[in-house]
């Protein structure tokens, strides 16, 4: 299967920005860094999502995956999320909306949509 060199690059820029949007707040006060580095960090977590939809998308229509292989990716998520939140940020999981949540929640949605639209 041939790569898809936009959808490579498009990830890129989305690790790209949620690199320096992660990082910043290490190396700077809050009120240091400009607007408009705000504006751009703002757009990494929608980038993901919207990258995790499509390829959960165009792989389903392609594959004959069924829905118990999007609940066991996207469940494995949910646990990566739970895992990072109480290991590495001592918080209780579940208990902020954080962009893996959310990959995982939309796994399985993203493919039942997928398939009702095919017919």
């Amino acid at each position: 299967m041939k790569r898809d060199i936009s959808i490579d690059i498009i990830r890129g820029i989305a690790i790209f920005i949620m690199l320096g949007a992660n990082v910043v707040g290490y190396v700077t006060s809050c009120t240091l860094h400009p607007m408009w580095f705000n504006i751009l960090s703002s757009f990494a977590a929608p980038l993901f999502i919207l990258l995790s939809g499509y390829m959960v998308a165009i792989n389903s229509a392609k594959k004959h995956d069924s829905l118990s292989y999007y609940l066991l990716r996207g469940g494995m998520m949910i646990l990566t999320a739970a895992l990072v939140d109480v290991l590495i940020w001592h918080l209780i999981p579940f208990a902020t909306f954080d962009v893996l949540y959310i990959i995982g929640l939309g796994m399985p949605v993203v493919y039942l949509l997928e398939k009702k639209s095919m017919g």
